[in-house]
């Protein structure tokens, strides 16, 4: 039986040694992309030598009486360099007393832990055994052992080593304690494992594969938005009004909107967006830009609420035009000078000057001054640099003499020019500072002509200016019809209805009245909403057709919260108006803006719909002075 054993092993070995020699011709194409070996499960073979005796009151040395065993086994990893192995012994034993009765045939098997000291890449790998096994011996006697003890692998290969084994085994019964020496083979199965390094060229598509630029958990292979951090639903990609629609898909990327409006919001809930919605809190058709299809004068006001159908009006009259006896632009029902030209911010009183105070309340209604000083400019202030603050200047515009109260004498007559009928020609006192002999009264100065015009001062209605007769001297610049003393745009001809001043054209008067409701702003703020910017810039447009209009706004709100705040918010909201329209090239010197809080409702402040109708920013074109 020894010899065929010995063979066997022999053979076996021999087989190894060509494994080997293929291994280490395989080993260059692994060393090439420096692998790793799979050593998760191996099994064991081994030819044993099994002794009885010198544990048992017998010689160690006496080998001849040894007998030999065979050992298959399973290795299985469970940590680094811990495996779990079951161990099965086939073998023939013999006890002390050398008689023929004593030697016994036997099989066990055991359940132990293989513990490797160093890591199995190296040449030679120590390793320790415990455990515990069974084992039955012919005829019908069985018992429990404890072995523990040493080995040592041999590399032969990747995944075969040459295994010398020896074990000290501990018997729980009297007399069967025994030595074991094993040497044989051990082969692991299984495919190699990935290679542990890489070339440079790996490497970085390897880092390329997991580079996650924003950081936001998604590699730059999966993310839409590698540059920009976002959550894993909507691909990596930011959505900063959480409205579930990515920023790059989302039209109204600040505002909460539905995926069916492109990630925009529609406050009136008519399908048209607030940011295409010319009228955003109305309801009306997507054919007609979000307005209500049944308001025929295009208005703003259904057909069925409108006292005039057909003629675009206000809300506040019903939807008829307002009346504006003076002309001025600010409807009678509101104009506290109905019968005076005057600007919006003054409610349509005079305000010449240009401060808005109005001429009835102003202390120096020709000095441009500020409200907290009725009217009248800072002692500080000295337009006209003559040294003579405004406030004390009668002269404030031109510079002047202390001695005239600032006032200047052209003609150096000694009667200043507010006084002197004949400024730039000298005179006494006497005679208003004109020429002695033509006494400057209406009666008295017919041969006086001081425009050459042909027409005599007294009758002149324009004394200073060349004109025409039929003008009563006054010129006619823009060849309107309609003089120069009477024409409000005197540079650009327009019809004797409108005062000499271009007509508005429909279209244009329309992007006026919607501006009225598609101006929004943030909740309780001067912040404009983005659907705001497309109509103030068709404002900015129409400031460019119209030359000879200045532009009022007027900010208006509901009658929510108190009247301070609300006075407040108006003017903020009118003024962040003026400021966008002068940030599009609008001179600032063309637009006034004022706010009046709540104290001029349109509509109702008890109702949703009438308090979205008193949020509003009027805007009106005035004929320029």
């Amino acid at each position: 039986m020894i010899r065929i054993l010995l063979i066997a092993i022999t053979s076996f070995l021999l087989s190894i040694h060509g494994f080997s020699q293929d291994s280490e011709a395989m080993s260059e194409v692994e060393a090439n992309i420096d692998s790793k070996p799979n050593l998760d499960v191996g099994i064991t073979v081994k030819a044993l030598t099994m002794d009885y005796l010198s544990q048992n009151g017998g010689q160690f040395s006496a080998f001849q009486k040894y007998h030999v065993g065979f050992e298959l086994g399973l290795l299985k990893r469970i940590a680094n360099q811990l495996y779990i192995s079951v161990p099965l012994k086939v073998g023939v034993v013999q006890s002390e007393s050398g008689l023929e009765g004593d030697h016994k045939a036997l099989i066990s098997g055991d359940l132990r832990l293989n513990y490797f000291l160093i890591d199995q890449d190296n040449p030679i790998v120590p390793h320790i055994i415990a455990g515990v096994g069974y084992v039955y011996e012919r005829p019908g006697v069985s018992n429990i052992q404890i072995p523990v003890g040493i080995g040592f692998n041999f590399r032969l290969a990747s995944k075969a080593y040459l295994t010398f084994q020896s074990e000290y085994r501990y018997a729980l019964e009297d007399g069967r304690n025994n030595l074991h020496h094993g040497l044989g083979f051990t082969f692991f199965l299984g495919p190699k494992e990935v290679a542990q390094k890489k070339s440079m060229e790996e490497k970085k598509e390897m880092e390329k594969e997991v580079l996650d630029s924003d950081g936001d958990g998604i590699i730059d292979e999966l993310d839409l938005c590698p540059q920009e951090t976002g959550s894993k639903e909507l691909d990596g990609c930011p959505d900063k009004d959480e409205d579930g629609i990515p920023d790059y898909k989302d039209a109204c990327p600040d505002q909460f909107g539905s995926m069916a409006l492109k990630g925009c919001p529609d406050s009136d809930e008519d399908g048209v967006s607030d940011n295409e919605d010319e009228c955003p809190n109305m309801p009306g058709t997507i054919a007609n830009n979000g307005c209500p299809d049944n308001d025929a004068d295009q208005d703003g006001i259904p057909n069925d609420l409108d006292r005039c159908p057909t003629v675009a009006g206000t809300a506040a009259n019903g939807g008829c035009p307002e009346v504006d006896t003076d002309g001025d632009g600010t409807p009678d029902s509101i104009d506290e000078c109905p019968n005076a030209i005057g600007p919006k911010n003054t409610l349509g009183c005079p305000d010449q000057d240009g401060d808005g105070v109005k001429d009835s309340d102003d202390r120096c209604p020709s000095v441009p001054g500020s409200p907290v000083n009725n009217g009248c400019p800072d002692e500080n202030v000295d337009t006209d640099g003559d040294g003579i603050p405004d406030n004390i200047d009668k002269c404030p515009l031109k510079a002047g003499s202390s001695l005239y109260a600032g006032c200047p004498d052209t003609d150096g007559d000694g009667v200043d020019d507010s006084r002197d009928a004949c400024p730039d020609i000298p005179g006494p006192a006497a005679t208003r500072g004109c020429p002695r002999g033509q006494i400057p009264d209406s009666n008295e100065l017919r041969n006086v002509d001081s425009d050459g015009d042909g027409v005599m001062d007294a009758d002149d209605k324009c004394p200073g200016r060349p004109g025409l007769a039929v003008y009563d001297g006054c010129p006619d610049t823009d060849g309107d019809g309609l003089d120069d003393s009477r024409d409000r745009c005197p540079n650009s001809p327009g019809p004797v209805d409108t005062q000499g001043c271009p007509e508005v054209s429909a279209s244009d008067r329309r992007v006026l009245q919607i501006a009225m409701r598609s101006v929004q702003f943030e909740t309780s703020k001067a912040e404009f909403k983005s659907e705001s910017f497309k109509v103030l810039t068709q404002i900015a447009e129409i400031m460019d057709r119209y030359p000879d209009f200045n532009l009022s706004i007027e900010g208006h709100t509901d009658g929510q919260g108190s009247a301070i705040d609300n006075q407040r918010l108006s003017e903020n909201r009118a003024r962040a108006c003026y400021q966008f329209l002068i940030n599009s090239g609008v001179p600032p010197e063309r637009m006034s803006y004022a706010g009046f809080g709540e104290s001029r409702p349109i509509a109702t402040n008890e109702t949703v719909s009438g308090r979205t109708l008193n949020r509003r920013v009027e805007f009106a074109l005035v004929p320029r002075q």
